[in-house]
């Protein structure tokens, strides 16, 4: 039996993103008055390895129903690197992994769970792997942010730019001689996205790299009001 397709905000759409809302704030409850305690260490490890094996398991998806190519095996969408720094960051609380889960998730991965790129819906094993994939990446830079109070320097939103430049320019190569079309800097999204509103290629990749710098900014700046109003 074929799972139905997917529909953005219907049922199951919402309901994912409610189920992990409320894993935020169960992480946010077990944190919020001693982020040095062992309280929430079980989950934090749990949901690491759970993005740690996000990369393997997209594999594993993609050998069994047939879509495995160089084009699809290897870790290069722009939320695969969230998602491995966001599972390190998870399992050893380092402080640089949580700052590159929290500008790259919050201004991509976050995207990807409003506008999901799938097209298989519950109870469907793309489902759950996207929404625990994507879900996880934004709890984790949250949780960093937010929670563990692990508040970034002035200018880093400078070094995520030039670290999402050095990507966009080494993926974009890779993808010519593959070929393929990691982090869609060949071509938009199939199922339609925000990228949609930025113009025809390639002129959507500079305006990509436009709203990331602008992102970046505002990100680091709510980040830092939040340290200063939670410290008052």
């Amino acid at each position: 039996m074929n799972p139905a397709p997917f529909t953005r905000f219907g049922p199951s759409h919402l309901t994912a993103l409610a189920v992990l809302a409320g894993v935020f704030f169960l992480l946010r409850h077990l944190t919020r008055r001693r982020p040095e305690s062992r309280a929430a260490r079980p989950l934090e490890r749990l949901f690491g390895t759970l993005l740690l094996l996000i990369w393997p398991t997209n594999v594993l998806i993609r050998w069994y129903d047939g879509s495995l190519t160089w084009g699809t095996a290897l870790p290069l969408h722009y939320c695969d690197i969230p998602a491995i720094s966001g599972g390190l960051a998870l399992w050893t609380r380092h402080t640089a992994a949580f700052h590159l889960t929290y500008y790259w998730g919050m201004a991509g991965t976050l995207q990807g769970l409003i506008t999901p790129s799938i097209t298989q819906d519950f109870p469907s094993p793309v489902y759950f792997h996207f929404f625990t994939w994507h879900g996880l990446v934004i709890i984790a830079g949250l949780h960093g942010i937010l929670n563990l109070r692990l508040t970034p320097p002035r200018g880093t939103w400078k070094r995520m730019l030039g670290g999402t430049l050095l990507y966009g320019f080494s993926v974009l190569a890779i993808d010519f001689l593959l070929p393929a079309n990691y982090g869609f800097l060949r071509e938009k999204p199939l199922t339609g996205s925000l990228m949609d509103s930025l113009g025809p290629w390639p002129w959507y990749l500079a305006s990509l790299a436009l709203v990331a710098a602008l992102l970046y900014g505002v990100l680091e700046k709510i980040a830092r009001r939040f340290s200063d109003s939670a410290g008052r």
